[in-house]
C-alpha cells in the first residue's frame, strides 16, 4: 500500500527515479544515436543489428549490481539472500542467455532470425523494467520488513487480548 501521506516515501521515490532514469538514458543514448545513423543511411532493419541487445545486457549487468550492493549494504536484507539469488538467476538466464546469444550470432556473421525484432525491444522493456525494480530493491524490502513486523506485532496483541481470562 502507498500512503500518500508519507511525503518522505514520496519523496524517495521521486529522486531514485530521477536518477534511475537518468542511468536508463544515458546507456541507451549511444545506442539511439546509432540507430538513427543507421537509419539515415537507409538502413531500416536496425532492429537486426545487435545494439538493443548490447544496451540490455549493460542494464541486466547494472540490475545484478544494484542486487548485490544492496544485499551486501543491509544486514537487514540478508535474510533474502535466496530471493536475491532467485533474482540474480533469472536476470541471467531470461536476459544475458538470449541476449549474449544473438549478439554473438549476429557478429559471427550469421542472418537474425526474424523473431528478434521482436525479441530483442521485448528484453530491453523487461530489463528497465527490473532495473527500476532493483534500484530501490533495498528501499521496498526494508518497507515490506516494517510491515510484516507491524502486523505480525498486532497479530499477537490481538491474541495476547483474546487469551487473557
Amino acid at each position: 500500500m502507498y500512503d500518500i501521506s508519507d511525503t518522505g516515501v514520496e519523496k524517495h521515490f521521486v529522486s531514485t527515479m530521477y536518477a534511475c532514469y537518468a542511468d536508463i538514458l544515458f546507456v541507451v543514448f549511444p545506442f539511439v544515436l546509432v540507430g538513427l545513423l543507421r537509419f539515415w543511411n537507409d538502413e531500416f532493419n536496425i532492429l537486426m543489428h545487435p545494439d538493443i541487445s548490447i544496451a540490455t545486457v549493460i542494464l541486466a549487468g547494472m540490475s545484478i549490481g544494484k542486487l548485490l550492493i544492496a544485499l551486501i549494504s543491509d544486514n537487514d536484507l540478508k535474510q533474502f539472500k535466496v530471493r536475491f539469488a532467485f533474482f540474480i538467476s533469472f536476470i541471467i538466464f531470461i536476459i544475458f542467455g538470449p541476449s549474449l546469444t544473438f549478439i554473438i550470432m549476429v557478429i559471427d556473421g550469421h542472418t537474425a532470425p526474424k523473431p528478434t525484432i521482436f525479441i530483442q525491444p521485448l528484453l530491453l522493456v523487461l530489463t528497465i523494467i527490473i532495473y527500476s525494480f532493483s534500484f530501490n530493491i533495498s528501499f521496498l524490502m526494508n518497507k515490506w520488513l516494517k510491515r510484516t513486523e507491524e502486523h505480525a506485532t498486532v497479530i499477537t496483541e490481538n491474541n495476547n487480548h483474546n487469551f487473557n481470562p
